[in-house]
């Protein structure tokens, strides 16, 4: 077997990996367990949620506390909802609890949805496929090319 052939074969099939890894990533496979648990508190539970839950220390890091609070002064995630009567809720804010006292509003529940949900394996899932797509399509070029003269 020539080198550009195998060069093809393990490009389309480490291609064929990153588009399962890709489906994966989609379907949630790869999704953070704490992260999307502690979203799911946020949205549903009553109450404020105490820093000992998983999770409460990755959601602190991508979510700081406004400037003049010290994050290690924060005991608790607290909310706002705003709900329709039957508990539907339209918009929830979330702040933390500091020395007993609410914080200054430091994102939304959509925010925390999204967060909950992303991951790196789509971005290195596209990086590996254009690599692959890449190499296949230099060997193809070579054959085209090569092969005039």
């Amino acid at each position: 077997m020539k080198l550009k052939s195998k060069l093809k074969l393990v490009g389309l099939l480490v291609g064929f990996i990153a588009l399962l890894a890709s489906f994966f990533n989609l379907l949630g496979f790869f999704a953070d367990k704490e992260k999307l648990h502690l979203a799911q508190l946020i949205r549903y539970s009553e109450g404020g949620i105490p820093r000992e839950t998983p999770g409460f220390e990755k959601f602190l890091s991508d979510f700081p506390p406004p400037k003049n609070i010290s994050p290690d002064s924060i005991t608790y995630i607290v909310k706002d909802k705003i709900q329709t009567h039957d508990k539907f809720t339209m918009i929830g804010v979330v702040r933390y609890l500091a020395n007993n006292k609410r914080t200054e509003p430091v994102t939304t529940f959509e925010e925390v949805d999204i967060w909950s949900k992303k991951t790196n394996y789509g971005w290195i899932s596209l990086i590996i496929t254009i690599l692959c797509w890449t190499t296949v399509a230099v060997v193809d070029l070579i054959e085209i090319f090569g092969s005039k003269k």
